[in-house]
């Protein structure tokens, strides 16, 4: 048998979580890379996410937009969140469907404006 949570719990679980990207001394950074390669570090709004919602998923504070101009060439696969004191507090996948981060074009190149419209987090899905 699977190990469930209550409501409070997993709404708990993603604050607790998403909580750590603000828990620097500025605001937290997403970057997208192709393997260990940075194409793209993206600075969140502080306080980077919402409150968790009654299904005890998080979403990314967009407005104002994030965005970012690509340092470098390559095809997105991962994303990594850190808080400003550079310590990684949660990563997944890029891709164009079926990833935890979800891109309209996983083919970067320098210079590019790369841009988060939305994203959530949900720790029941960690």
């Amino acid at each position: 048998m699977a190990i469930s949570h209550s409501q409070a719990a997993k709404q708990a679980a993603t604050n607790a979580v998403v909580d750590l990207v603000d828990a620097g001394s500025g605001a937290g950074y997403i970057t997208i890379c192709d393997g260990t390669d940075v194409l793209a570090t993206l600075t969140c709004n502080d306080p980077a996410f919402g409150a968790a919602d009654a299904n005890g998923t998080a979403t990314l504070d967009v407005d104002p937009a994030i965005s970012a101009t690509a340092s470098g060439n390559g095809t997105a696969d991962n994303f990594k969140v850190y808080d400003s004191d550079d310590t990684l507090i949660f990563s997944g996948t890029v891709g164009t469907s079926g990833a935890d981060m979800t891109v309209d074009n996983t083919s970067i190149n320098s210079g590019q404006t790369v841009s988060l419209t939305s994203f959530t987090y949900d720790s029941a899905e960690a």
